[in-house]
């Protein structure tokens, strides 16, 4: 068996990948949403990469490091998926499509009987890499997918809450590890050090796993920003809540924006007949309603799009309203109580800044 420093290090970079993976499992346990499914996914298949990868050095098996090529084939789907299920609400077909190119060059790379070899390390062990010019191919495609991992990670922790920015930062270092070390291995002649470029994967593994498990509110940041979350009394228009938050302080006047919303809602009632108003799209947001079931008291919350998080979010919150302060509602002028409900804003909302 080939015994190298390469092999050692890659051995040694599977306990913090596997130690990503179970915290991840941990995380899908706890939370079961598409991006903890993602990212659980994601890590045992960077995991597998690592280990075939390691193994086909340890017994200089070139098969099996070609296996490797469509291991991170499936791992950039998965890595695609996530920053998506993370960012938006639907799948972007232009990340799909441009990694299906990355897709059709594998599938011209593997007809080559000569696209992995083995080669001689700086130190003079031995070792398997792709050849010359599918080894920049494949590092072009690595490393996009890498930086896009690091890109949204940097998005996150822009527009994450204070008391996320702990969590936030421990995600970004692990991109970064990723993205920056192992290029930095790779590239700035510092693999001198065989296998170094696994340690950075495993650790910035290990950390993203552990930033998204400290706090998976970090998964609803990007795909809509909340401005503002108003309670009023329907039938008289009056506010009896407002919560801005620091994106949305250059909205209209709180009373005025109250009566416009009462007015589109009778107008639409009226006209339509068909209940109560869900939502109202604007060119650059969406006013999201919640009527709370059996009174006139409306809960209506501003952000830039609509997501099925802020729709759960903000039905929550309005049950929740309705629960402890449901004994003012026959009362809505004397708004002093409501105020309280402040409270509620960083259990419901924990995501937003």
């Amino acid at each position: 068996m080939n015994w190298t420093v390469e092999v050692i290090l890659g051995l040694i970079s599977l306990v913090p990948y596997i130690m990503g993976c179970v915290i991840a499992a941990k995380n899908f346990k706890r939370h079961r949403e598409a991006y903890a499914l993602l990212l659980m996914l994601g890590w045992i298949i960077t995991t597998s990469y690592v280990f075939f990868g390691v193994l086909a050095v340890l017994l200089l098996t070139l098969e099996l490091y070609a296996v490797t090529t469509w291991i991170f084939i499936i791992f950039g789907f998965f890595i695609i998926l996530l920053v998506d299920a993370i960012s938006r609400e639907s799948i972007d077909p232009v990340k799909i499509g441009l990694w299906c190119v990355v897709v059709g060059m594998c599938i011209i790379w593997t007809s080559d009987p000569n696209m992995v070899q083995q080669v001689i390390l700086p130190n003079r062990e031995i070792s398997i890499a792709y050849a010359e010019t599918v080894q920049s191919l494949s590092g072009i495609a690595q490393f996009g997918i890498f930086f896009l991992w690091l890109y949204y990670a940097a998005k996150i922790n822009k527009h994450a809450p204070r008391s996320m920015k702990s969590a936030s930062r421990l995600l970004l270092l692990g991109a970064a590890l990723v993205a920056v070390g192992i290029p930095a291995m790779i590239f700035l002649a510092l693999d001198a050090i065989p296998g170094g470029s696994f340690l950075f994967g495993g650790v910035g593994t290990l950390l993203v796993a552990m930033a998204f498990a400290k706090n998976a509110n970090l998964a609803y940041v990007l795909p809509a920003r909340v401005l503002r979350l108003t309670v009023i009394n329907a039938n008289s228009g009056n506010r009896i809540f407002s919560h801005t938050w620091r994106a949305g302080n250059r909205m209209a006047d709180e009373d005025l924006f109250s009566g416009a919303l009462q007015g589109i809602s009778l107008i639409v009632n009226e006209s339509v007949g068909r209940g109560h108003v869900r939502e109202i799209r604007m060119d650059e947001g969406i006013m999201l309603l919640h009527t709370i079931e059996g009174t006139s008291i409306a809960c209506i919350l501003v952000a830039t799009n609509s997501t099925r998080t802020l729709r759960i979010s903000l039905s929550r919150f309005g049950e929740q309203f309705a629960r402890e302060y449901g004994r003012f509602f026959a009362n809505t002028t004397n708004i002093t109580p409501f105020q309280a409900a402040s409270n509620l804003i960083s259990i419901y909302f924990p995501f937003a800044e």
